[in-house]
């Protein structure tokens, strides 16, 4: 009994001893964070405006959180007066966007300078800003504790994580820890958290999947913007169901369709008393008009009329626009919207390839490889010791080709091929092996095809026919394989 009760007490201290760590780590975690706060204010007078979008923080009884809007609005408050005290001349009245960002950059303010003459610098103040950001940073993790202490402390640390991430716009690093907490726990904030990461960023089909799982909690009173949210993304399904075998048979016409008619066709959808998302007929709208070949700036209207319908959904409309506007010769516009969308969401390899297409149909080469740089180091795993980033290989493949570099254009190609199983990648590579001589390396990704019964694509047999050219394949149309 005595040797019992002696490993009853060791496995307590032990138990003990683990929870001792977890909270050091979270003490941790904490300081990093208000030191951040300090640091920020003291080297850069730059602190961050109003936490966005951090569900229900603060001021809680047993029942009642308060909302994200009140604390923003405190928020709010508290940076206009701070900023009336300080400096009558900054008067810029700058407001947050908690429709399209869930944590807010931080936004360069003047520097403190000390006066000619003078032996010291006038010391940076510390703005309230700064004892807000640590006020929400301590919220999070009371609110953290009272949603995970039941289940596991290790959430709690978890939680951080993905905050951080989200400082960061780490929109899929943060979704990936809030969905490990969401198993571990099935935590309302996690799926709130899920959703609304999803409904922000496009994934249209996660976000509805996720609200019908959940049902339950968005029916709940204080869960209405999600349910809203969620309403919305159905309508948009419901839209691009509709509409998707009209846009198919289009696609499938070698622009041999009657492009007056389809239109038509496609506003008749807007007449349907608000059952349709306008937003996304006008998406199609352009869609259509770019298989029509008709000009840029027809494309781009309806894209903004798109942007009108509904702003919020700029990765819907914006990596079509950037294109218009190279098509219409203003490459400064059409790479800053594509920065500005890697910005947004610094895990969304799309973007990152976007910015090689628009530089490659520029016959930018030597901007273009230093995009497929840029778009392979951000996705560099030093554990794995590689890109995680398959399409940027592809991408530095085809512009080896129109560069005449036809050996580095199938090395590249090769390795994306190495990394995944994909149709594009193997009729890339193929078309590498036969601008390169390479006839068996080309009949063997014909084989490859025909393992799963699809046939190498078109341009491809044009190509080895004569039919075609790089040029043509990769600067005219679509600008790829078809």
């Amino acid at each position: 009994m005595d040797e019992q009760n002696k490993n009853n007490e060791l496995g307590q201290e032990n138990e003990n001893e683990a929870v001792e760590k977890e909270l050091e780590d979270i003490a941790t975690l904490l300081q990093r964070e208000l030191d951040k706060a300090k640091q920020e204010s003291k080297d850069e007078n730059a602190l961050p405006d109003a936490v966005e979008d951090w569900e229900n923080l603060v001021n809680q009884d047993e029942n009642t959180l308060l909302s994200v809007e009140e604390e923003n609005q405190k928020s709010e408050t508290l940076a206009e007066t701070e900023n009336e005290e300080a400096d009558d001349e900054n008067d810029d009245d700058e407001k947050t966007d908690d429709e399209n960002q869930d944590i807010s950059q931080p936004e360069k303010l003047e520097e403190v300078e000390a006066m000619d003459g003078a032996e010291e610098k006038a010391p940076a103040k510390f703005s309230p800003l700064a004892l807000f950001t640590a006020f929400a940073v301590i919220a999070l993790t009371l609110f953290a504790v009272i949603n995970f202490s039941n289940d596991n402390i290790a959430n709690i640390k978890s939680v951080f994580e993905a905050e951080g991430y989200l400082r960061e716009n780490k929109i899929i690093s943060a979704l990936n820890v809030y969905t490990t907490i969401n198993q571990n726990t099935n935590s309302e904030y996690a799926v709130r958290r899920i959703f609304s990461l999803c409904y922000k960023n496009g994934y249209v089909s996660d976000a509805l999947n996720f609200a019908e799982t959940y049902k339950s909690y968005f029916n709940e009173p204080w869960n209405l913007k999600y349910k809203k949210q969620a309403a919305y993304t159905q309508k948009m399904m419901d839209t691009i169901n509709e509409l998707n075998p009209i846009v198919q048979q289009v696609a499938s016409s070698n622009g041999d369709f009657d492009y007056d008619s389809v239109i038509s066709q496609l506003d008749a959808y807007n007449q349907e008393s608000g059952k349709y998302d306008k937003a996304t007929i006008e998406y199609y709208k352009s869609y259509v008009s770019s298989l029509a070949s008709k000009d840029a700036e027809t494309q781009l209207n309806y894209l903004k009329a798109c942007a009108e319908a509904n702003p919020s959904i700029e990765w819907l409309y914006k990596p079509d626009m950037a294109n218009c506007y190279r098509l219409l010769g203003n490459m400064d516009e059409a790479i800053k919207i594509v920065n500005e969308l890697i910005a947004r969401n610094v895990d969304d390899s799309d973007m990152y390839n976007q910015k090689i297409f628009l530089y490659r149909m520029n016959k930018d080469y030597d901007l273009a490889i230093k995009a497929c740089n840029d778009a392979v180091e951000a996705f560099y795993d030093e554990k794995e010791e590689s890109s995680s980033n398959y399409e940027a290989y592809r991408q530095y493949a085809i512009v080896y080709l129109l560069k005449g570099d036809y050996e580095n254009a199938v090395s590249k190609a090769e390795t994306a091929n190495d990394m995944t199983l994909d149709e594009k990648v193997i009729n890339t590579l193929a078309l590498c092996y036969l601008a390169n001589s390479d006839e068996e390396g080309y009949k063997e990704m014909v084989d490859l095809l025909k393992e799963y019964s699809v046939e190498i694509a078109q341009d491809v047999t044009d190509y080895k026919d004569g039919k075609k050219t790089l040029e043509q394949i990769f600067l005219e149309g679509l600008g790829d394989i078809q």
